[in-house]
């Protein structure tokens, strides 16, 4: 670790305010140690990759946030924050005499933009939830701070959160002993400030900002540091938040008085909210800490915080801004993002998903809530029966069709419920029964088919290209020394069209019989997969 580097892990425990179960507590304590990690990033891309503005997303097993935050430090060193939360859904607690117990293992590398490594450390934590119930809510999250002094410039940031009680799905995985982690790697920029400039640092998003001793690890400036690194607020965090420092400059005068103008605006520039206080400071700085309430006449969407400071006898200006997420859905709140994504694959056509994947979580809800609305065959009545029969299909498919590895809606059984609905008729047979060479009409699909299929993600399915009914020249398909006429089947039958829930299912032209689906137990594990189908295609 390079001299001026310094580090400092603090691990908290948040709950929404609105749920009513307390306060967040103090859980974690400083880095274990301080490791070298990884491997030295190319040098070349440093003029390649351009600087992302924060907060980054995680790739990977576990969801995490992490956003950065730079203030005035010595000399021309930055003090670098750099704050992570993770929901206690997304880790595995396991029972200890106090409550429920995580273990969890943090690394970060940083690297400027030659590729020399400035800070590598590595922090052992382990976050705590008083029941069972806490510790699967993805409304709590777990909340991590770290501190460095870093030179003004671009930065290669690496984090990778593992927890060392999940691991991974998948039998070769479990093998090898590899766990669960959540990883992100970008490009990020230390601001560069004038030590006699009358400058305002970046801000801060918080869920709270209380008074603290002045030398407390927990704060800054005798402010404690709450960190909001998702940036949400709205439903359970009623009022935007952030902290931020003023920094007079050399002209400055012992009398001067300065104006703060804070303000949450929407994209074009309209100001929705907004608070006005003086500051007589005392020293080379001031803090700040602000919060703005937002209610439901503020729909949910991505906003603009922005906050000014003016020195009342030059009138000179300087202002810094950070765009916060409004977000009023439970679901925003409780669910993890993927799972939405999972579960709205089922029933969006393909423009709509993939317009739903690239929005922020706030211009996401409102596009949810639209889309939600158009499909609302009765958009008088008090509930929405499409989206009731929906969650209704998710949710038993989840119960029902759930393993060791993914959730029930992710396996193909699952995935067709959730489409057409629960079948008119299922049969359970063995090949040997009628389907097949011997006796079936039902075109099983071959080799190469299969091979298609499986090599997709597993959100998507049934090509309408790939399975046709009438030819049975190939359904023998041999694997493994055993052929599928060995294997179990679960056989789904529709009247007609089956049960969409949007109502533009395609049927082939020889469907006249209905939807059918062939699911086989090829491994024999009970994991039964989609071989074959007559007369389905996707929206």
């Amino acid at each position: 670790m390079s001299r001026f580097a310094r580090g400092i892990s603090v691990l908290r425990s948040h709950r929404p305010p609105h749920r009513r179960r307390g306060g967040p507590a103090l859980l974690g304590g400083v880095c274990l140690g301080l490791l070298g990690l990884g491997v030295l990033a190319d040098p070349a891309l440093a003029d390649d990759e351009e600087p992302v503005e924060p907060p980054f997303q995680s790739e990977g097993d576990l969801d995490l946030w992490v956003d950065l935050t730079g203030f005035r430090g010595v000399g021309d060193r930055t003090e670098q924050e750099v704050y992570l939360s993770v929901a206690n859904d997304q880790l595995v607690f396991e029972p200890v005499e106090e409550g429920f117990r995580g273990r969890v293992r943090l690394q970060t590398v940083v690297r400027d933009s030659t590729g020399h490594e400035v800070v590598k450390q590595e922090a052992s934590l382990e976050p705590v939830a008083a029941t069972r119930l806490d510790a699967s809510d993805h409304g709590i999250q777990q909340v991590v701070r770290k501190q460095w002094e870093l030179p003004p410039g671009k930065y290669h940031l690496e984090v990778t959160l593992t927890d060392e009680q999940a691991l991974r799905p998948g039998l070769l995985n479990r093998i090898r002993n590899r766990h669960k982690k959540g990883e992100i790697e970008t490009w990020f920029r230390v601001r560069e400030y004038q030590p006699d400039d009358f400058e305002l640092s970046e801000l801060a998003l918080i869920r709270n900002g209380r008074h603290i001793e002045a030398d407390d690890p927990a704060g800054r400036s005798g402010v404690e540091l709450d960190p909001n690194p998702s940036r949400y607020y709205g439903l359970a965090l009623p009022q935007v938040r952030y902290f931020g420092e003023v920094y007079p400059g050399a002209s400055a005068e012992s009398t001067d008085t300065f104006l703060v103008h804070s303000e949450v605006r929407d994209l074009s520039g309209r100001t929705l909210v907004e608070s006005r206080v003086r500051a007589a400071p005392e020293g080379a700085s001031f803090a700040m800490a602000e919060e703005l309430p937002v209610s439901e006449d503020i729909p949910g969407g991505t906003y603009e915080l922005r906050v000014r400071a003016m020195n009342e006898r030059t009138r000179e200006i300087v202002e810094s801004t950070r765009p916060v997420e409004v977000i009023w859905a439970v679901d925003s709140w409780q669910r993890d993002p993927d799972r939405v994504l999972q579960e709205m694959i089922l029933i969006m056509t393909d423009p709509e998903y993939k317009t739903l994947e690239k929005l922020s979580p706030g211009a996401r809800e409102v596009y949810l809530a639209e889309f939600w609305h158009d499909v609302d065959p009765e958009p008088e009545s008090p509930e929405n029966s499409v989206y009731r029969e929906f969650r209704r299909r998710v949710e038993l498919a989840d119960h029902r069709y759930a393993t060791g590895l993914r959730r029930g809606i992710l396996t193909d059984r699952g995935r067709v419920l959730v489409r057409y609905g629960e079948p008119d008729d299922t049969e359970y047979e063995y090949s040997s029964s009628g389907f097949g060479p011997d006796g079936g009409d039902q075109r099983v699909a071959g080799p190469s088919e299969r091979a298609t299929l499986q090599a997709r993600p597993s959100t998507s399915f049934l090509n309408p290209d790939e399975f046709r009914e009438g030819d049975v020249s190939d359904v023998v398909n041999q694997r493994g020394g055993s052929t599928i006429k060995s294997k179990a089947l679960e056989i789904w039958r529709y009247d007609g069209r089956g049960k969409s829930l949007r109502g533009k299912v395609d049927l082939q032209s020889d469907s006249h019989r209905g939807l059918k689906f062939i699911f086989a137990d090829e491994m024999g594990n009970g994991e039964f997969q989609l071989i074959g189908s007559s007369g389905a295609s996707v929206y």
